[in-house]
């Protein structure tokens, strides 16, 4: 156990934005031990983790940037790389995270997803999971071979690109005017 004397002098070296967002992202974790522990439907613990992770990004770009600004020159130019726009990197993860679960949601349908998600979760908490994990419980509980999505989805750097297949022109009829008081048509 830590003296209090001692933590207060560990706290008093880091600065207040430090605490702040490393504190918060501890806060986050906590949160996601809470619904575990509290058994809450794995919908919320997904969310909980999903606000954990975007927490954990903060820190580590808040930690990556300060690396940046210490170290020489010729080293900062590779870490400030990594650092160039957070908001990119956000953007890159979280959507192609988003991306990957509706086009999954698309090939199993939503009960098979959830069902596979749910087993995943039971699997494979409290544990360290890698993808290669989370690719074959998907396809054992989906029963079907999903290595050519998954290979499109997550292997190589290609890029989305939607195309229009079919656009179908019809006429629709035109709307008639109603009064906003009593609902009868307005004569033209």
């Amino acid at each position: 156990m830590m003296a209090p004397d001692m933590l207060d002098d560990i706290l008093g070296r880091v600065d207040r934005r430090t605490r702040n967002i490393f504190g918060g992202y501890a806060l986050a974790f906590v949160l996601v031990a809470l619904t575990v522990l509290l058994d809450l439907p794995p919908l919320v613990r997904f969310g909980a983790s999903v606000i954990a992770l975007a927490g954990g990004a903060v820190a580590v770009g808040e930690a990556t940037e300060r690396l940046a600004h210490r170290l020489s020159p010729a080293a900062t130019g590779v870490v400030q790389s990594t650092a160039v726009a957070p908001t990119a990197l956000h953007a890159e993860v979280y959507a192609k995270a988003a991306l990957v679960l509706r086009t999954l949601d698309g090939v199993l349908g939503d009960a098979r997803l959830r069902d596979a998600l749910r087993a995943y979760v039971d699997a494979w908490r409290f544990r360290h999971p890698t993808s290669r994990d989370w690719r074959t419980l998907i396809e054992e509980r989906s029963g079907m071979d999903l290595a050519p999505l998954f290979s499109q989805l997550f292997d190589g750097t290609g890029q989305l690109d939607y195309a229009v297949a079919r656009i179908d022109v019809s006429e629709v009829p035109a709307l008639r005017p109603v009064s906003e008081a009593g609902g009868e048509e307005i004569a033209d």
